[in-house]
């Protein structure tokens, strides 16, 4: 998950990932950013939840034969999309609460979230693709400690955590100019303003910011770690089925 600022450049960073890659946006997100996308780049642009729904079935049907990866670019609009599509459902449901005194309420918000976060984890159970999601920032959180940093900004209580949960990299872009120099930096340890994460890094030995980096840079910085190209799945452990208990036992 990659998150920063409008503006930052996270969609170009989204361009720079090798091989085959499938981009879902919402329509009020753009591409123009990408200046020359290589030809394995595809995208498709998501107008409301049914086409999120069939996005998320062709994927598990037969499309992760197609894509070494998947972006959602990015969850903070696509959400008020997916909003104003549960909204309408809801007017043309009972046209009584399209005037100007009524609104969308709790009803609307909760079924929205309720999908996103199911949308989420079952793409990512799917385990057949890399799956990358970008965001905006939250305004500033506190946590238990008193301390306030910022996370990607999903709508409703408990979804930013829920979200990131499920990522093994949270990542904060940003820019940053120093005597004429305008470079950017890639965050995956928490900081004093901004909450990460980072599977790959071994204990005490925390990720440096990394400088003007790509998606190819970070996937051999991931690759370093795992001993085998970043594409490619870990070997997993085995699982073992509960043995059925025996009668009086």
């Amino acid at each position: 998950m990659l998150f920063g600022m409008m503006s930052v450049g996270k969609t170009v960073f989204v361009g720079t990932t090798p091989g085959r890659v499938l981009l879902l946006r919402p329509p009020t997100d753009h591409t123009d950013s990408i200046a020359n996308p290589h030809p394995g780049i595809e995208q498709w642009v998501i107008r409301d939840w049914d086409e999120m729904t069939q996005a998320h079935e062709y994927l598990r049907a037969e499309g992760y034969k197609e894509y070494d990866w998947v972006w959602l670019d990015s969850i903070s609009l696509w959400q008020d999309i997916g909003l104003d599509d549960i909204w309408q459902a809801t007017k043309d449901n009972n046209p009584a609460r399209d005037n100007k005194y009524s609104g969308k309420d709790k009803g609307e918000y909760g079924r929205n979230m309720d999908r996103l976060l199911e949308w989420v984890r079952q793409t990512v159970a799917l385990d057949l693709f890399n799956f990358g999601i970008t965001a905006h920032p939250t305004d500033k959180l506190n946590d238990p400690t008193g301390e306030r940093r910022m996370l990607p900004w999903v709508q409703g209580k408990g979804m930013s955590v829920g979200v990131c949960g499920m990522m093994t990299v949270v990542a904060y872009y940003e820019v940053r100019r120093k005597d004429g120099e305008t470079y950017r930096l890639l965050h995956t340890e928490t900081t004093d303003d901004v909450y990460c994460k980072n599977q790959y890094a071994r204990p005490g030995k925390p990720w440096l910011p990394l400088k003007n980096p790509d998606m190819p840079f970070l996937l051999k910085k991931i690759e370093e770690v795992r001993g085998k190209p970043a594409n490619q799945p870990v070997q997993k452990a085995k699982t073992r089925t509960r043995p059925t208990s025996k009668k009086g036992a």
